[in-house]
């Protein structure tokens, strides 16, 4: 068994940014689907909660708490979203000046950094979902634990993406260019 398991992980590491970006591909597309569930059920709560106030005069009396909590889970799954897509702020004057290898190194860098500090931010906030596992929220009365264990995921997640694009980019040949994001606003015109 721990034959097979040594096996798989040096083919994974032989075998490099293929399965990298299968990874990668996979976890854009689950955080872009999540976030667009949150940005759906965020819409149609505060819309529902506006007409409860406003035409029935009877507001939701959990509406505004479930609604941070929604708004806490789009910004954490949006996070790991363009993470691993790439198309997080970024300033890319730098890379223009520097050349492929030396963008190389600063992708390593710049991405272990990333991962080193989801896991210390990950590893100090346990203690935090630990204690409010059991305190129930004030309107709803849902665990706060419940909101916040799906963050902490967010952040291991999100680490776990960092160390895969350091990965790529150790395994990438330093003359290949580094794709950033897939949207087309991100095609530079003068390329």
């Amino acid at each position: 068994m721990l034959t097979m398991c040594y096996l798989n992980i040096h083919e994974w590491i032989r075998d490099g940014p293929p399965m990298v970006d299968r990874m990668l591909a996979f976890f854009t597309r689950i955080f872009a689907t999540l976030s667009a569930l949150i940005l759906v059920a965020l819409t149609l709560l505060v819309g529902w909660h506006v007409f409860t106030r406003y035409v029935l005069r009877d507001p939701l009396f959990w509406g505004e708490e479930v609604t941070r909590f929604l708004v806490l889970g789009l910004t954490f799954t949006g996070m790991v979203y363009a993470l691993s897509d790439r198309t997080h702020l970024r300033v890319d004057v730098v890379d223009k000046i520097l050349s492929p290898r030396a963008q190389r190194v600063l992708d390593i860098f710049v991405n272990s950094l990333v991962c080193v500090a989801l896991l210390i931010v990950s590893i100090g906030a346990l203690p935090y979902v630990e204690r409010f596992l059991a305190s129930p929220s004030p309107a709803s009365g849902l665990p706060r634990g419940y909101v916040y264990i799906p963050i902490l995921i967010t952040f291991l997640v999100g680490a776990l993406v960092a160390l895969l694009h350091t990965v790529k980019a150790i395994k990438t040949p330093p003359c290949a260019k580094v794709t950033r994001g897939t949207s087309d606003s991100n095609i530079d015109p003068t390329d």
